[in-house]
This record gives structure tokens, C-alpha cells and sequence, in this order.
């Protein structure tokens, strides 16, 4: 992928963690996840296991998002010290 594909990449991503429903929608399911987290008897340990993987697994999506966001903030720095550097070139 290259630079412009990842600075695309993260401003989507960052739009899709600033949009105010997504933002609800993953906050609910969250709140659900650790809420049968909480509720599950820790003498079914397969069930527990199970609730603890969940959240984990969820919490999983907003991580990958925001490393998005980062490479591709890391693209866009990457493109303004190329054209630094092909400036140079060119005097």
C-alpha cells in the first residue's frame, strides 16, 4: 500500500470513530460484553473463558482502528519529508 492508501486509510478510520452513531453502537456492545463478563459464574469456567475472550476480541476492533489513524498520520509525515527531500534535490 502506499503512502497516499494509508493517509486515505486513517482519515477514514478517523471518521469512523468521530461519527457519533459508531461511537454508540460501540460503547452498547461494550457495555454488554462486560456486563456478561460480570455476570457469568466464575464456576463455569468455559463460559467465563469464553466472556473474557469476547471483550478482549472487541476491544481488539477500536486498537486496529486507531493504529490506522497512526500509520496513517505516519504517511502523511512520510509524504511531507519526501517532498522535503526532492526539494533539496532539485536546487
Amino acid at each position: 500500500m502506499n503512502y497516499e492508501q494509508e493517509l486515505q486509510k486513517g482519515a477514514e478510520a478517523q471518521q469512523l470513530l468521530n461519527n457519533p452513531i459508531f461511537k454508540e453502537v460501540m460503547g452498547d456492545i461494550k457495555n454488554k460484553l462486560h456486563e456478561i463478563t460480570l455476570n457469568t459464574p466464575t464456576t463455569e469456567m468455559v463460559a467465563c473463558m469464553d466472556a473474557i475472550r469476547n471483550e478482549q476480541l472487541f476491544e481488539s476492533i477500536e486498537r486496529m482502528i486507531v493504529s490506522y489513524i497512526y500509520t496513517g498520520k505516519m504517511a502523511q509525515q512520510m509524504m511531507e519529508e519526501t517532498k522535503e527531500v526532492k526539494k533539496e534535490f532539485k536546487r
